[in-house]
């Protein structure tokens, strides 16, 4: 029988997305022949992709008789990186096929010059497979987040107002630096998929996660799927016009949610009041000990964010809103403001609204996302069969 490529990713994909699993479970789930699943599996273990597991989990296997011996994915076979770029640092994880975090590092940054921000990631990524025990030659990919307008097909930032780059090629810049395959996407995006793998949204279908922070923005997934939009700006809710005349955002145009909500800009509208914080949670301690200033302040703000949220609830209808980054430190008073906003703004006849879910960010969920995203894409280009070819030549 002539091997299938497209076979024997599908069987690839079963194993690891449903593994340990058994021979005739996977030619169930594929629609091949029993005789065509041993041949393609023994492809992959061949190749050292896939192991045998001979535990039987409850439920699953033959009822009578030997149980089937299990397959499952390697997960040690190949380690994938991931990495969130800001202003002034790289934050990464080094994780397995199955995206545990082998090893995490960080790195300020003194500038974001994309060839200084290349070094940083070499040095980095050497730093990640130390720790994690190991050998650099086993890291198969790495994932980048960064904050703005991204073509991930080409892995050109397209705009970035944070790192202040436009048209800059960084994917492909990193893979000749680092000879390795980079996927390189919006840093919301890689929350999402973080938060859809690991985190408060995972095997959701549709849900949206808005981060508050530097600047503020959205990753949508939909039908299971992250969704870009046509040129990768979808998501873009910080540059939603939330106050008509309000003050100039760093995209040109006016009253954007950015301008209005973002750290800095609560900060300033705080120093411009009169009170005396450098920190979020200073201003939403006032708030709870009845400043009246501060829960003015936060009360516009929690109006402001919950009418672009009622955007995406109307547009979308996700079943649930993930609210998190540095910005949701403020606590209570600014969950009730936006919680108010959001029950006045969204389609009044909508069954029910979606669950509103404000977490604290976690450092890694950017990076893992990153590092998932480029897991996806290591199987996808069938990078085991190419390290195995290359692993076997003479």
């Amino acid at each position: 029988m002539e091997r299938s490529e497209d076979s024997i990713d599908a069987v690839a994909r079963v194993i690891r997305e449903e593994g340990p699993i058994g021979r005739s479970e996977i030619a169930r789930r594929t629609g091949l022949s029993p005789s065509a699943v041993t041949m393609l599996t023994k492809t992959l273990l061949d190749a050292g992709l896939v192991i045998e597991n001979e535990m039987t989990p409850p439920g699953r296997g033959e009822r009578l008789g030997r149980p089937p011996i299990l397959l499952q994915l390697d997960a040690r076979f190949a380690a994938i990186a991931g990495a969130k770029l800001d202003r002034g640092e790289l934050n990464a994880v080094l994780t397995d096929l199955d995206g545990r975090v082998l090893a995490r590092r960080s790195r300020r940054l003194r500038t974001a010059d994309p060839e200084r921000v290349g070094s940083a990631m070499a040095r980095l990524l050497s730093a990640l497979a130390q720790a994690a025990g190991v050998p650099e030659a086993k890291v198969a990919g790495l994932g980048l987040g960064l904050s703005g307008l991204v073509d991930s097909a080409s892995g050109t930032c397209i705009r970035s107002v944070v790192l202040d780059w436009a048209d800059v090629p960084i994917g492909p810049m990193l893979e000749a630096g680092l000879r390795l395959p980079v996927s390189v996407e919006n840093d919301a995006n890689t929350l999402a998929i973080g938060e859809q793998m690991f985190g408060r949204a995972r095997g959701q279908q549709d849900f949206a996660v808005v981060s508050m922070g530097k600047g503020i923005g959205a990753g949508l997934v939909v039908a299971g799927q992250l969704y870009r939009g046509r040129f990768g700006a979808a998501g873009e809710i910080g540059h939603c016009a939330v106050r008509e005349d309000g003050p100039l955002c760093a995209c040109g145009k006016r009253g954007c949610l950015e301008a209005v909500a973002s750290v800095s800009a609560t900060l300033q509208r705080a120093a411009d009041l009169g009170l005396e914080v450098n920190r979020l949670e200073q201003l939403g301690r006032l708030a709870r000990a009845g400043d009246g200033r501060a829960l003015a302040l936060l009360t516009d703000i929690g109006d402001a964010v919950g009418l672009a949220l009622s955007h995406l609830v109307n547009l979308l209808n996700p079943a649930t809103l993930i609210l998190t980054g540095s910005g949701v430190a403020i606590g209570a008073p600014l969950r009730e403001a936006i919680e108010n906003s959001l029950h006045r703004h969204a389609f009044p006849t909508l069954p029910r609204l979606p669950e509103l879910v404000v977490q604290r960010e976690s450092r890694d969920m950017w990076a893992r996302g990153a590092a998932s995203l480029a897991t996806k894409a290591y199987f996808q280009e069938r990078r085991w069969d190419q390290l195995t070819k290359r692993d076997r030549s003479p």
